[in-house]
């Protein structure tokens, strides 16, 4: 929603006013947790964080990658069952991707003959090495997936808006996602705005 609205430059002064109100200093380290979207990318960027590229969503590119080319399964000399142990290992962060890879994907002839769809899942995960070292980030107890957050989403949110036949307003929408957040929470939640004025305080 907010790439849709304002450029992450425009972003990124408010960002550093919470993160700032927060507490948060030079001398911590900064996660970015993300699906490899060029804006959200381009905040961490900025905010120098360590990147990490969701392991579901890499996940998603590596089974377009093996599933559709019979032929680099059979190069790879896989059954099903090995393949599923090696997308299991990548689910629990056992793998560094540019080293995967570099041991697993066949020569520049075979995967250019592959279709556009294809060359496009690689061409995410090719581009996302540095952010993929999953191994690494679990040796440092980094997160390496988004799922309890999505599955947060999805269960106060998604269950109480996403009924049948539900149409809402985007105000409508906002109050309800607010009450259904303070219901599930344990503690008091703080306004948003309350807070972003706190970080920039309107001028005297």
């Amino acid at each position: 929603m907010l790439a849709d609205r304002c450029s992450a430059e425009d972003f990124l002064p408010l960002l550093l006013g919470l993160l700032e109100r927060a507490g948060v200093t030079a001398a911590d380290t900064l996660l970015g947790l993300g699906d490899g979207a060029i804006w959200t990318d381009n905040i961490f960027e900025h905010l120098q964080a360590v990147r990490i590229t969701d392991v579901y969503h890499a996940c998603e590119y590596l089974d377009t990658v093996t599933s559709w080319c019979f032929a680099l399964i059979q190069t790879l000399g896989w059954d099903e069952a090995t393949r599923a142990k090696q997308r299991r290992s990548w689910y629990r962060g056992e793998v560094d991707a540019r080293d995967w890879l570099s041991q697993h994907l066949p020569d520049v002839d075979v995967w250019l003959a592959w279709d556009e769809d294809t060359r496009m899942a690689l061409r995410y995960l090719e581009t996302r090495l540095d952010s993929m070292a999953y191994a690494h980030s679990k040796e440092k107890n980094y997160p390496i997936g988004s799922g309890q957050v999505e599955a947060m989403n999805k269960h106060v949110i998604g269950t109480r808006i996403k009924r049948s036949g539900m149409h809402w307003s985007e105000t409508g929408a906002k109050t309800m996602a607010s009450l259904r957040a303070q219901t599930c929470a344990r503690y008091s939640l703080i306004d948003f705005q309350h807070l972003r004025h706190a970080a920039y305080p309107a001028p005297a």
